[in-house]
């Protein structure tokens, strides 16, 4: 996968520093997911969730499942990023 990952604000995000797992394997998780929300997606769906994931690079498969593109998981990770709030 072509995703550009940023490792450091992966471990920031959720604050793996303090677990036992290092930038290598986060990354591993990272791209095992994606691949899991581009091929499997979602099963049971709502209409509406259907219809939000679907105009922005997402598709509802044959077998009813909704898919995930990688650019939206991407850009929706990064506008979590940007946008998180720190308690």
């Amino acid at each position: 996968m072509g995703s550009s990952f940023n490792t450091t604000a992966v471990l920031t995000s959720i604050q793996c520093k303090k677990l036992p797992c290092s930038a290598i394997i986060v990354h591993r998780i990272h791209e095992a997911l994606i691949q899991i929300f581009e091929t499997v997606g979602l099963q049971n769906a709502s209409e509406r969730c259907i219809n939000t994931v679907c105009q922005s690079q997402g598709s509802l498969n044959g077998n009813g499942r909704l898919l995930f593109g990688e650019n939206m998981i991407e850009d929706t990770l990064a506008f979590a990023r940007q946008n998180q709030r720190n308690p």
